[in-house]
């Protein structure tokens, strides 16, 4: 718990098509950080231009635009976006998943069904590894 308070300053940008899941992990983890939740690749951009975040859980089919990894990437190759964690959050849960979006660029990795505490694991984790 002492991991989570110490990380509660801390900015987090959900990024997530599907409005029930989005909504969910907004409730879920503005208990800990400061949440901003964006609902496809675009708004994501746009949100990351105005704010400083301290790291992006990326969900990886958004739908009809960008998918994850292109917006993921489009955010590590600004300046201010190449030291910011962005974590994958796919429904694909093979280690060989796995492997492939750690390699694209991610800094973490969680498949769903994903519990809270697993999230909040990983969120943790991360921001401790920077």
């Amino acid at each position: 718990m002492n991991e989570i308070t110490g990380n509660s300053w801390k900015r987090i940008l959900i990024v997530e098509d599907d409005e029930l899941s989005n909504k969910v992990m907004s409730l879920q983890l503005k208990k800990f950080f400061k949440i901003d939740a964006a609902v496809n690749g675009t708004h994501a951009l746009e949100l990351f231009k105005k704010f400083k975040y301290d790291l992006i859980l990326m969900d990886i089919n958004l739908g009809a635009e960008k998918n994850g990894i292109e917006v993921m990437k489009e955010i590590k190759a600004t300046e201010r976006g190449k030291n910011i964690p962005v974590v994958a959050i796919t429904a694909y849960p093979h280690f060989t998943d796995r492997v492939i979006f750690l390699k694209s660029g991610f800094d973490s990795y969680i498949s769903r069904p994903w519990s809270a505490d697993n999230l909040i694991k990983c969120i943790t984790d991360t921001l401790k590894d920077r």
